[in-house]
This record gives C-alpha cells, structure tokens and sequence, in this order.
C-alpha cells in the first residue's frame, strides 16, 4: 500500500509540477480506501486505492467513463479525475460531507427541495451529455433479458439458497416483454450506478459533487432514468437514518416538476422527466434481479400468487441455455426442468 501511494504522488507531482503530500485518510470501505493529498501550493486531491484486482478493474470501467463525460461536459457536478490505473485513481478532491440521511425527521421540506434542484440538474446533465459510441447498444429488452439471465445463473449455481428459487428468475424473464413495453428504442444514456445518499456530497445545503462512480455504465435509457435509490421507496431497500413507513412519493413528484422545468421546459426536458415518472416499476423490476433482499421481497409482493405459463417458461430456459451451454447437465437445471415439468403435469391434471 505505500509503495502504491507513493507512486501515486509522484504521479501527481509529474501532472502538475509540484509536490505532494498524504495529509490524511478520508475514508475506508470494502473495495477501496481514499486519502486525502495536499500540494505545496495549497492544491488538493485525493487518490484512490483498490484493495484488489477486482476491484480495480471495476473502478477502472466506471471512471474512464467520468473521465470521457467530464472532457464532454466539464460542468458536471463530479470529480475530474487526473489519472486512470490498475490499481489507483487520482481525482480532485470534493469538498463537504456525504449526504448520508434522507428522512423527513432529519431534513425540511425546504432542505430537501433544495437538493432535488440540485440532483434534477445534476441529472439532467449527466442524462444530456453526448457520447462518442457509434454502437447505438441493445434495446431495453434485450438488455433486460441479459440481466434476469444473470440473475438466473446466479441462483442456479448458489449453494446458500440466498437468491431463492430461479423458477422467479424464470418467471421474469417471461415478464420482460411487459416491463418493456413502450421503451424499445435504441437510445443509451450513462446511468451512475450507485445514487445512494453517501455518495451525495454536499456542503451548506447545495451539491458539490456526486462520487463513486465504479458501476457507472452506457445502458438503455430506460435503465439509466430512474429515481437516487434514497427517494425511490423499492421494497427491501432502506435508507440510513430512514424509519421504515416513510414515503418519499411527494419528493419523487418533485423531482419529475424540476427536471421538466430544466432548459426551459425542452422537448429533451419533458421527456427525461416523463420516463422519471414511469420509472418506478422498472427500477423494483431490476433491483430485484441484483440485490438478494429485494430479490426476495419482490418475490414475496409480486410472484407468490403468480398465475404461470409453464410452457413459456420452458421456452424461455432453453433459450437460456442456448447462451449458457455449460448449464445445461448441472444438477440444478435438471431440478428445474423436472419442476416445470410436474407443474405443467399439475395443470393438466387439475383441468
């Protein structure tokens, strides 16, 4: 680690001339750890440290990405990041504290609505930004039907039982078409990834950046416009400092009123504020297929009392295992296909 952070400095000593010290640890998580850098003039910074390959190699996606955003749109209330490795990342350092609580005990109703402001034109910037990417990417639906199969695989090969039974994966995935529905154009935006309140700094009551940009990815539109997770109310996520009742409808409906107020009320404006509105849904929907807890509650809302297609469903396990050949004699799969098959049995018997 400290021949890591060494050279780190004397990367930021090569990029901008002059010295540089570690003044401090600013923070320390499960896949990083960040200290705080001051230059002989006063300047700071910050450098980021993977705590292995992995990590690493996701930090490294995520803000090449910030990187390319902020040459396009250097306005973007997000750290301008000075060096991309392996490794480390060196940022500008944002300064103020993690938002970290969003309840309506701990902030006013002026408090809040002063962040949405700010969040809804954060948004609108990011969501604006141009990209150089001569592939327009997958349609929402296909893109969607890559994340149930991932979510899928996932419960197929567990050995904890923690992603439940891949018949509700499988079940998705025959609801994809639905969840779709109305959003099948090819149009990609950069989705955050990770709008969580720590990642929400901010300083007097105003934004001064949005950090934590690992999982920052191009996706369909309809994946990238969607509510911060802290006012987005999906079941099985719980904000810091949030009690469990509390609704956020009236900040979300805010937030939709801001964004389509931005640039003077655009056609772009309207729009991105018309699919914030319908995102709700679809944003559980996806959730669900990546987070153990919301997987499960989901299944509990929606899926416990599911009227199935058993057929459709063995349709749409084969097509899964044309993709994922490797999957097809695990012992797992085998008790899938027998629990269809005694379910369609069922069925007939029962008509």
């Amino acid at each position: 680690m400290a021949g890591l952070l060494q050279t780190a400095l004397s990367e930021a000593s090569s990029i901008f001339g002059e010295p540089w010290i570690v003044v401090g640890e600013l923070m320390r998580g499960h896949s990083n750890k960040i200290y705080r850098m001051q230059s002989d003039s006063g300047k700071e910074a910050c450098v980021r440290i993977a705590v292995d390959a992995e990590a690493g190699r996701l930090a490294c996606r995520g803000y090449k990405l910030l990187q390319s955003i902020r040459v396009q749109n250097p306005v973007l209330a997000a750290p301008t990041v000075h060096k991309v490795h392996v490794e480390y990342l060196l940022l500008d350092y944002v300064s103020g504290s993690p938002l970290g609580h969003w309840s309506k005990r701990l902030l006013t109703l002026a408090q809040r609505r002063r962040l949405l402001d700010g969040l809804a034109h954060f948004m609108f910037t990011l969501w604006t930004t141009e990209m150089d990417n001569e592939d327009q990417g997958p349609s929402y639906s296909d893109w969607l039907y890559d994340q149930v199969d991932k979510g899928l695989k996932r419960s197929l090969i567990q050995t904890n039982g923690r992603w439940g039974d891949p018949l509700h994966f499988l079940i998705r995935r025959n609801m994809v078409s639905d969840v779709a529905h109305g959003q099948e154009d090819h149009w990609s935006l950069v989705r955050h990834g990770d709008m969580n309140a720590w990642n929400v700094i901010v300083d007097g009551g105003n934004i001064q950046g949005i950090i934590d940009w690992d999982t920052a990815r191009v996706v369909p539109a309809a994946a990238a416009v969607q509510h911060p997770l802290f006012i987005a109310n999906v079941p099985g996520w719980l904000n810091d400092g949030c009690e469990e009742h509390e609704d956020f409808a009236d900040d979300r409906r805010y937030l939709e009123d801001a964004m389509r107020e931005l640039d003077g009320g655009s056609i772009t404006a309207v729009r991105l504020a018309s699919m914030l509105q319908t995102s709700r849904e679809r944003q559980i929907f996806e959730m669900s297929l990546s987070n153990a807890r919301i997987n499960q509650e989901y299944v509990d809302r929606e899926l416990r009392s599911f009227d199935a297609d058993y057929q459709a469903l063995s349709r749409h396990l084969n097509v899964f295992l044309e993709c994922e050949p490797v999957m097809r004699e695990h012992q797992s799969v085998q008790a899938l296909r027998l629990q269809l098959m005694s379910a369609s049995m069922t069925i007939i018997d029962d008509s």
